[in-house]
């Protein structure tokens, strides 16, 4: 028997037409909020709250779309992602980051090589200066998934987390430039993330680049499956009855 999802829809935007989006299964969990955080975001948050049958505590599901071309907006709105990850909430979030993961030795893609991108755009718009250098910009990553000063993460890297913890290598697969070649080599700019509690009951991660998904993008779908048992008594000792708006 088929089931008709429910579907959640940010609004679009003048600068692009693509709203982010979540689907949620009836049959699994339940809606109880909805959240579209649009200030100072080049795309809105798609931000639905559901209840997972069987499990007391709410998870807060979101869809982000990072800005393409300013690394310091994408600080500003990976800022705003974290507050998804306060001490009394759980969350899965996941998007295209337009930048790249901060732990470059475990990536099985490296980081670019500006001097072999003559895109010069590219390079303004993926860069930032550190150190009195320009390098690749990873600081969304870092806000999300870094650790600051002995403080542990705000949200675990999904697909780091199954490399690592979970052997799954492959787990580290990049995600886009499927076709593309102006923009370098592929690179895994689109990721998934949860807060600690809920990423334990992750079972896998798979990046899906088969010939029907290059007909449609150049993006690769990101699948993370979770265990359901594991996954509810995650929630189950998550504190807080109601989801806080970010």
């Amino acid at each position: 028997m088929r089931y008709k999802p429910t579907a959640f829809l940010a609004t679009a935007t003048p600068e692009s037409a693509n709203p982010t989006g979540v689907y949620t299964d009836p049959s699994l969990c339940t809606p109880v909020q909805y959240f579209e955080h649009v200030t100072s975001m080049w795309h809105p948050i798609c931000n639905p709250v559901v209840r997972l049958k069987g499990a007391p505590s709410p998870l807060s599901l979101a869809s982000f779309h990072l800005c393409s071309f300013d690394p310091a907006q994408r600080a500003s709105e990976a800022k705003r992602l974290a507050m998804l990850g306060q001490p009394n909430m759980a969350a899965i979030i996941g998007g295209d980051c337009n930048s790249y993961p901060h732990r470059s030795d475990d990536e099985t893609a490296a980081l670019p090589d500006w001097d072999k991108i003559t895109d010069r755009s590219h390079f303004e718009a993926r860069t930032i200066e550190r150190g009195g250098e320009r390098v690749s910009d990873t600081r969304p990553d870092e806000i999300l998934a870094g650790e600051h000063d002995g403080r542990p993460p705000v949200f675990k890297d999904l697909g780091h987390h199954a490399a690592t913890v979970l052997g799954q290598s492959d787990a580290l697969a990049p995600t886009a430039s499927l076709w593309r070649t102006d923009q370098g080599p592929m690179r895994r700019i689109d990721r998934i993330y949860a807060t600690p509690q809920v990423a334990e009951a992750l079972t896998g991660l798979e990046v899906i680049v088969t010939d029907d998904v290059r007909e449609v993008s150049d993006h690769a779908p990101v699948v993370a499956t979770f265990s359901l048992a594991k996954l509810r008594r995650a929630l189950s000792g998550t504190p807080g009855e109601k989801a806080v708006a970010a």
